[in-house]
């Protein structure tokens, strides 16, 4: 499983993998110029011990060129970590998200969904901070741990209380930064709950999604809003740049301070010991990966969990849509079709034919599979025998094959997302037709009111149609369809929140200004009045269809 896992690994990363090396090759420069430090600093006591000033005054140059250049690959490491962080994090959230939309809705629904979402945010993170640390970390444990103990290996070793201690009150020093970064942090965290946010209503609304055939548009909302979350993150990236590099001049001048003084004492005769300043730099440069190491190893194991969990859901089946729009059908035919999953929705042997341009009702009791036979009609699911095809001149067509942007969805409830009126009824269209969302909207008898609002079709609708009744967002999500221009428009309970007029309304403006084919499940009295077939059904599955006034046939 392991080699899977970093097939996938490289899949993801991509050509990112240089600036993992990149990582490395510098981290691998700061622990040789640390040890160079070292070797500079006992040649800088030995050279005070010997009061020889021409060699003090040259070993403190080259201190001091080391501490310039060590600050410089220090902040480049940071910016190039914290950037990398962040690129792979987009890159790999969108593009598992991007795949998901085009998986198979059931085997999507034995997930829930707050795992998928767990899967996509905080296994990815984990997978992220591992692919960015772990090589690198362990790089720099090699390099100082060998050449730590190169230069040991003539000096006899000993404790450094001073450095140990220092380096954590050192890190306390960060604390002068925090109502800032704090500031940027909670930004960083709206966007990343409005992401979320999204990604949860989008994987809520897969069949409306699949229905009309807009996981292009969805995933490139997605990608947007990723983009707005990777822009504040990098000014959170600036900002602990700055702090890095504050921290490091910080801890660097006083211990080299704490040094220049133990050099004053040494030049004063008072000690002898420059060895031991050598000594107290490497044992503390060899504490520190040993202290890193322990952590890396659960960490590496947390990575490859956390890519297995998120392999699992990317190797679940694909809903595979096929061929162009059929616009020419002229029926649509169920075939002796079962379908069951679970025992808890199922249909047996259906067969019924609805003409192009009818509008077919389903009615019957709860349980008795409306909102399966739905589902297969768009193609959602497959059934487990018999058929569903497009009826034509040149022969039949399976709905799987041909139903590519042909169907629109107006599910149960209103299933709007949190955005603009606009961005509702275009689906989050990069180039919405505002006359052409205007007249869907007048379609659905709700263009009188969303003219009064005072950003019209830009006024936001919160979560779940948060400002609206049920009415006016069932007449939004109804405006959706319309706008959308399908061949084929179904509804489940789309108007059960409209009035009798209204409901009335609706469905004389869809009828008379769009000639589509219509499939609603309804137990509303006006619907039943003007369409064309009433399709019967019991929790068997059997159907009691009725002929319409229209007398158009059916099977």
């Amino acid at each position: 499983m392991k080699n899977k896992v970093f097939e996938w690994l490289k899949l993801n990363i991509g050509k990112s993998f240089w600036y993992v090396l990149l990582l490395s090759a510098l981290g691998m420069m700061v622990s040789v110029v640390e040890l160079l430090f070292v070797v500079a600093s006992k040649d800088l006591v030995n050279a005070a011990t010997a009061s020889t000033d021409s060699s003090m005054m040259e070993a403190a140059l080259f201190l001091g060129i080391l501490l310039v250049l060590c600050l410089l690959i220090n902040s480049t490491v940071s910016f190039v970590d914290m950037w990398l962080s962040a690129h792979l994090e987009r890159k790999i959230k969108g593009g598992i998200f991007k795949r998901l939309l085009d998986k198979d809705y059931l085997s999507m629904n034995n997930y829930h969904t707050g795992d998928i979402l767990n899967r996509i945010d905080s296994d990815v993170n984990v997978v992220v901070s591992g692919v960015v640390s772990i090589i690198p970390a362990f790089v720099i444990f090699f390099t100082l741990i060998v050449g730590g103990m190169i230069l040991l290996f003539d000096i006899a070793p000993y404790l450094a209380l001073f450095i140990i201690i220092l380096s954590p009150i050192m890190a306390i020093f960060a604390r002068i930064y925090s109502v800032k970064y704090k500031k940027l942090h909670k930004a960083v965290q709206r966007k990343d709950s409005k992401t979320k946010s999204f990604l949860l209503e989008a994987m809520q609304n897969i069949p409306v999604i699949k229905a009309f055939d807009r996981q292009k548009d969805i995933s490139s909302r997605s990608y947007a809003l990723y983009d707005d979350l990777y822009k504040i993150k990098m000014k959170r990236t600036y900002l602990s740049l700055i702090a890095n590099a504050g921290i490091f001049l910080f801890f660097n001048a006083g211990y080299y301070l704490s040094f220049a003084y133990g050099v004053y004492l040494i030049n004063a005769k008072v000690i002898l010991f420059g060895e031991l300043v050598a000594i107290l730099q490497l044992v503390s440069n060899i504490q520190e990966p040993f202290k890193s190491v322990s952590a890396l190893i659960p960490q590496y194991f947390s990575m490859i969990a956390s890519a297995e969990r998120i392999m699992e859901i990317e190797q679940l089946d694909d809903n595979i849509k096929e061929g162009n729009k059929v616009s020419d059908f002229e029926a649509i035919v169920f075939d002796n079709v079962t379908f069951e999953y679970d025992d808890t929705d199922k249909v047996e042997n259906i067969s019924l034919r609805i003409p192009k341009g009818s509008f077919a009702s389903l009615i019957g009791e709860s349980g008795s599979g409306k909102t399966t036979i739905i589902k297969l009609l768009m193609g959602i699911i497959t059934p487990k025998s018999g058929r569903i095809f497009f009826e034509t001149k040149d022969g039949n067509i399976d709905v799987r094959k041909g139903c590519m942007g042909m169907f629109s969805y107006v599910p149960q409830g209103n299933l709007l997302f949190s955005g603009t009126i606009l961005d509702n009824v275009t689906f989050f269209d990069k180039n919405p037709d505002t006359k052409r969302a205007e007249k869907a909207l007048k379609c659905a008898d709700i263009w009188e009111y969303i003219s009064t609002l005072d950003d019209g079709l830009n006024t936001y609708i919160g979560e779940n149609g948060e400002g609206l009744s049920e009415g006016q967002a069932q007449r939004i999500a109804i405006a959706r369809a319309i706008y959308a221009d399908t061949e084929i428009v179904v509804l489940d309970e789309a108007t059960s929140s409209l009035d009798d007029k209204t409901e009335m309304n609706v469905l004389t403006n869809i009828i008379k200004e769009n000639s589509k084919t219509i499939v609603a499940i309804t137990h509303r009295k006006a619907a039943l009045e003007i369409c064309d077939i009433n399709i019967k059904l019991d929790k068997k599955g059997m159907q009691k269809n009725s002929r319409s006034q229209k007398g158009i046939d059916y099977t």
